[in-house]
């Protein structure tokens, strides 16, 4: 009797340590082909249902830049830092393609994702984002793709994705979001805002 309660209270315990998904605030230390690892110890399983296949795109603001007139500024020490960071959680994901806007902030974010995972950094035009969110449903079914964008395109792209309007756009101040965008096979989306 004792040893089937001590049991089940293991098998309580590992359903548990193993959640749903959802927009959080703690941060995220490395993502795998199907799991989120946090930084509070808990982890999360992509909406992915057994035996079928989906597309995974993770989408990023471009990191810190240097404040100036400039119109296409490099990216601040704590830039080049959250870049790398943003390689360490995704060198697990098995990223397929990486795709940035033409300017050195956003392709200076991509870089390090790009030389660990062996991958060319794909330009995309910001300007017509209603075709690039098209272009992205239409990769072969089961690709992980890191798209690196800005404050008011990042979010634009995700909403173009899940065909509503989910997620407003991001504040100039603000660096941290990382968006998880499931794209299944059976044609349902899923999005979650992510902290890194």
């Amino acid at each position: 009797m004792k040893t089937t309660s001590i049991f089940c209270l293991i098998c309580l315990f590992l359903a548990c340590s193993v959640g749903k998904l959802a927009d959080t605030l703690s941060p995220i230390t490395r993502i795998d082909n199907q799991t989120v690892y946090f930084e509070n110890g808990k982890k999360a399983q992509l909406p992915i249902d057994k035996g079928t296949t989906a597309t995974v795109v993770y989408l990023v603001r471009h990191a810190e830049k240097v404040k100036t007139k400039d119109q296409d500024p490099d990216l601040t020490q704590e830039g080049m830092e959250r870049a790398d960071r943003l390689q360490q959680i995704l060198k697990a994901a098995n990223i397929d393609q990486i795709f940035s806007t033409d300017y050195q902030r956003t392709q200076l974010t991509a870089a390090p994702t790009a030389q660990i995972s062996g991958k060319k950094v794909v330009s995309y035009n910001p300007r017509d984002l209603e075709g690039f969110a098209e272009k992205l449903k239409l990769e072969k079914l089961g690709q992980r793709i890191l798209v690196v964008g800005h404050s008011n395109t990042t979010p634009v792209v995700v909403n173009k994705l899940l065909g509503m309007e989910k997620y407003p756009q991001i504040d100039e101040a603000d660096y941290g979001h990382l968006f998880v965008v499931v794209l299944k096979e059976n044609g349902t989306q899923e999005a979650f805002d992510l902290k890194f």
